[in-house]
């Protein structure tokens, strides 16, 4: 993993950017997918494009306050748009939460795994946060791999926004002795 100019967190094969002006037919485009909605709500509908103007906005704003977003997420070989990753902060815990959507066509390709490998370990480089979550719905087993992949380890299951969800959490490493 390295940075560049431009660049959040570059991988092998991925690169994760902040979002530019424009940006609103990617994020539609990936959310307009039921199958990528599947487990992100309970309608299960795509987003409208008031929500994703509200959504892109919510992002920028994170970034400013917090140096941590979802960011878009590219194909490094082509710079071909698949998907978004990163965190946010969760209103009720004040927590940062690590959250990804892949398009439906890049799925099983690992990348979801190798942005939520790479920004575990980007979180705290630039956090003083000791801990971030994540949660993936009871059924998303795929996503919940991605998890475990990543390192974090499950804390328990239940509801989320009347959803079956399990919980995950990552606490900052040790350093030396400790």
């Amino acid at each position: 993993m390295q940075g560049r100019p431009g660049n959040f967190l570059v991988t092998d094969r991925l690169s994760l950017r902040t979002w530019e002006p424009g940006d609103e037919v990617l994020v539609r485009a990936l959310h307009s997918d039921p199958d990528v909605n599947r487990y992100l709500s309970q309608e299960n509908a795509p987003w409208s494009d008031r929500r994703v103007v509200r959504r892109l906005a919510q992002w920028a704003a994170e970034w400013e306050a917090d140096g941590l977003t979802k960011f878009k997420l590219l194909r490094r070989t082509d710079n071909v748009f698949i998907g978004r990753a990163g965190f946010s902060r969760l209103p009720e815990s004040g927590e940062f939460e690590l959250g990804y959507s892949i398009a439906r066509q890049y799925w099983g390709n690992g990348y979801a795994s190798e942005a939520a490998i790479a920004l575990a370990l980007r979180f705290f480089e630039v956090s003083d946060m000791n801990s971030f979550v994540a949660f993936a719905h009871a059924e998303n087993v795929a996503s919940q791999r991605v998890l475990e992949k990543a390192g974090m380890r499950f804390e328990r299951a239940g509801p989320y926004h009347d959803m079956p969800f399990r919980f995950y959490r990552m606490d900052r490493p040790r350093s030396g002795g400790e």
